[in-house]
């Protein structure tokens, strides 16, 4: 019986883990787009511009870091020092982003970007869980291959309803961070939910005490 109870209780805290940092990553990622979209077009002068440039650099930063934080707010009783995670978010999310648009432009940068986000983030996230879990060293692959397929879902979820929101919103600032709000509640749900998986099985093996 005991052993039974034990697995009930892994069981709960495993789901309630898995729905508070898909919740986190959801909720982080459509307020952080949206907030970029704000940022980058109410702040921004002609696109090419210098003050265009920093606009977008400034909204990326602010994103990232802010998903960064409510990731650090889930994970506040197994790591500490989740301030640099956040910055780590941020600086991964505008240099994923930036590389992409330079590259290809969208959709690239926003693939870029969710993917660089993941990779960023899961280093400073590693470092953090490395001394208190086993094979912390599978959360950098999985956070990255996370959010790339989440970011793979947010732009085809904004491929289809982007007709719509401009018959409903139009083309202006509204309309812009509504898209990108839904680019980042989709992306942040799927990419959210595909590490989520992995942060719980990490959690279940404990660092051996040296």
């Amino acid at each position: 019986m005991a052993t039974v109870q034990l697995q009930v209780e892994r069981t709960r805290g495993g789901l309630g883990l898995w729905r508070r940092w898909v919740a986190a990553n959801t909720v982080g990622l459509a307020a952080g787009w949206a907030v970029f979209a704000l940022v980058a077009d109410g702040l921004g002068g002609p696109e090419g511009t210098r003050r265009s440039d920093n606009a977008h650099l400034l909204g990326l930063l602010v994103a990232g870091s802010l998903v960064g934080l409510l990731q650090g707010a889930v994970l506040r009783r197994q790591a500490s020092h989740s301030a640099r995670a956040a910055m780590a978010s941020g600086l991964g999310l505008a240099v994923g982003f930036m590389a992409g648009y330079a590259l290809g432009g969208p959709p690239v940068d926003f693939l870029l970007g969710f993917t660089m986000l993941g990779i960023a983030g899961g280093i400073a996230q590693w470092r953090l869980l490395r001394r208190r879990v086993r094979r912390a060293g599978w959360w950098v692959p999985a956070s990255g291959l996370g959010y790339a397929v989440g970011g793979a879902a947010g732009v085809a979820a904004v491929m289809l309803v982007a007709d719509a929101v401009d018959q409903v919103l139009g083309s202006g600032l509204v309309a812009f961070a509504a898209v990108l709000a839904l680019l980042g509640a989709v992306g942040g749900a799927s990419g959210g939910a595909i590490t989520a998986i992995v942060l719980v099985r990490l959690l279940r093996q404990p660092a051996s005490p040296h």
